[in-house]
């Protein structure tokens, strides 16, 4: 299957990409901040409680769909989530988007999962049949 293909190089990315921090962070991942690509914060227009970060791939054309990848992290902190599978962003060209709701512990889940496609997809082209979801620790 090539969307397997495709998953398993995304976290061989992934792998590659993240290294862990020292002693008082030994949970965290550390990620530079130096990135081949612009990663903006956006508010969802339904509910502006709710918001993500999100990359697009050198030379996006907004006349063209992308696959899309759906970024999570244990503490809702979607530059994370978004710089955690860049990857896919610079190698594989697709849209990568971090929620900064969506959580551990969190109860609206399917809510804010909602309010989150909906509004990526009233602003990007995206492919609706190559939407994937990924995370890191409780993210995933």
């Amino acid at each position: 299957m090539k969307s397997g293909l495709v998953i398993s190089a995304l976290i061989t990315v992934i792998v590659l990409n993240c290294q862990c921090t020292s002693k008082e962070h030994e949970s965290k991942i550390h990620i530079t901040d130096s990135l081949p690509v612009n990663i903006t914060r956006v508010e969802c227009k339904a509910d502006t409680t709710h918001s993500y970060y999100i990359a697009l791939p050198e030379g996006f054309d907004p006349t063209e769909n992308y696959p899309l990848i759906l970024a999570f992290d244990p503490q809702g902190d979607g530059k994370l989530a978004v710089k955690s599978m860049i990857g896919g962003v610079t190698d594989l060209g697709y849209i990568v988007a971090g929620s900064n709701v969506i959580r551990n512990g969190y109860e609206n889940t399917e809510y804010a999962l909602n309010i989150l496609i909906s509004d990526i997809l009233s602003r990007y082209p995206v492919k609706k049949d190559r939407i994937y979801a990924a995370g890191v620790s409780g993210g995933g």
